[in-house]
């Protein structure tokens, strides 16, 4: 079955699409009608994973710094992958 889903596999394609999908999303939330409170939360699981993902990256990473990295990871690239499921109202967003 063929992902419906584009979210890069290595972390540093992960981090430029995941920044440019949020920046994106964060400057034109009021013009889709969008509430703070359907994208904070969002937003929040990504400013946790960059902080995991520079602290996975350093040369004293720890195993547990590097399982926060991918546990921050899930939470932003599940919540981005779902952020069609965001409900805007007038509007219906399919995949």
């Amino acid at each position: 079955m063929a992902r419906t889903d584009y979210i890069p596999a290595s972390d540093a394609a992960f981090q430029t699409w995941a920044h440019q999908l949020l920046s994106y999303t964060a400057t034109h939330a009021a013009a889709w009608n969008v509430p703070t409170t359907a994208y904070s939360p969002i937003m929040s699981d990504y400013v946790g994973w960059e902080v995991d993902y520079e602290k996975a990256k350093s040369a004293d990473h720890t195993a547990a710094d590097v399982l926060k990295k991918t546990e921050g990871r899930r939470a932003v690239g599940t919540a981005s992958g779902s952020s069609r499921k965001l409900a805007i109202p007038g509007r219906t967003c399919h995949p």
